[in-house]
C-alpha cells in the first residue's frame, strides 16, 4: 500500500505542475511567445502546440476581418472587406479570395475615384483607425 501511495503523490504533484504551467524537465523552452484572450501565458516548450483551429466553421469569437482601405502597408489601391465570398471555411479548409475592385467600379476608378467605408453596420464599420485607412481618392500612382 506505501508503494502505491507515493507514485500517486508524485503523479498528483506533476498535475499540479502542469496545472500552474511549470516546465518538465524535457522541456526546451522557446522563445515563442502569444498574446490575446485566447492564449495560455508562456512560457513555452519548443514545438508545442499553442493554438489550432480546425476550420470546421469560421468563428467570429477568434478571427474578425478587417474592413480598410490602408493598403496592407505597401499603399495600394487595395480595399479588405468583411464579405462571405472573400472569406470561407468549407470541408475543414479556410479560403480567402481576392474580389477585384476594377471588376465592380471600373478602371477608370481606381486612378480618380473617392471610396468612403465609414459603414453604418458594426460588420460594415471601417476597422482601420489611421486617416488613410476609411476613405481614400484613387490616384494614377496608387
Amino acid at each position: 500500500m506505501q508503494r502505491v501511495s507515493i507514485p500517486l503523490v508524485a503523479l498528483l504533484l506533476a498535475g499540479l505542475a502542469v496545472a500552474l504551467g511549470e516546465q518538465s524537465p524535457k522541456c526546451s523552452v522557446s522563445v515563442t511567445t502569444a498574446s490575446g484572450s485566447r492564449a495560455r501565458a508562456g512560457p513555452y516548450c519548443s514545438g508545442e502546440l499553442i493554438f489550432e483551429d480546425n476550420f470546421n466553421t469560421l468563428d467570429f469569437e477568434t478571427w474578425e476581418h478587417e474592413n480598410t482601405l490602408s493598403g496592407g502597408g505597401n499603399w495600394e489601391f487595395q480595399w479588405y472587406l468583411n464579405h462571405r465570398s472573400n472569406s470561407y471555411c468549407e470541408n475543414g479548409i479556410f479560403y480567402i479570395r481576392p474580389t477585384l475592385l476594377a471588376d465592380d467600379t471600373g478602371e477608370a476608378f481606381l486612378t480618380s475615384g473617392n471610396l468612403n467605408i465609414h459603414g453604418g453596420q458594426p460588420a460594415d464599420q471601417c476597422t482601420s483607425p489611421m486617416f488613410w485607412g476609411c476613405e481614400r481618392t484613387g490616384t494614377p500612382t496608387n
